[in-house]
């Protein structure tokens, strides 16, 4: 068992935005913690969705991702990793799958006609740090949030830690 799992109560899956109440939702109400969307089918992007994708405000698709790939993503990749210290993980993942776009959030926006394109595609997993290391979560979370970049090298968004 590595680190990691000991610093995680059980993960939580999403294809699409939490539904208040559900048995997944539950294990993220009110929690902190690290989240990641990956891809669940292959897909080819053509250039007019990533222009498309690329209008609206928040997380933008890299311009070495489309050079790299040529717009061939494959179910292992990874759309985005993200954290939560301050927002809870339901809420920040309603954010990310909602249309925000008129609001000044920064999130994937997935809910946006822009990005509809990738409703089917993609999954959400939300992992809650233990409630014993809550007091510890702005030194815990980003350096896990780091790592997952490394080693996943998400397609959108920036390491900002």
């Amino acid at each position: 068992m590595s680190i990691k799992s000991e610093l995680f109560d059980e993960y939580a899956v999403f294809k699409k935005s939490p539904e208040r109440g559900s048995k997944e939702a539950k294990k993220i109400w009110g929690r902190k913690g690290i989240y990641i969307f990956l891809f669940v089918n292959e897909i080819k992007l053509t250039e007019e969705q990533i222009r498309k994708y690329n209008t609206l405000k928040g997380a933008r698709i890299k311009k070495e991702y489309i050079k790299l790939y040529n717009g061939d993503y494959s179910s292992d990749m990874c759309l985005y990793v993200g954290s939560c210290i301050h927002n809870s993980l339901y809420v920040r993942l309603r954010q990310h799958f909602r249309d925000n776009n008129s609001t000044k959030i920064g999130a994937l926006h997935l809910g946006a006609k822009e990005r509809a394109f990738l409703e089917d595609k993609v999954i959400a997993y939300a992992f809650p740090i233990k409630k014993q290391f809550e007091d510890d979560l702005r030194i815990i979370v980003p350096g896990l949030e780091y790592e997952m970049h490394n080693q996943f090298y998400p397609m959108v968004g920036s390491p900002r830690v």
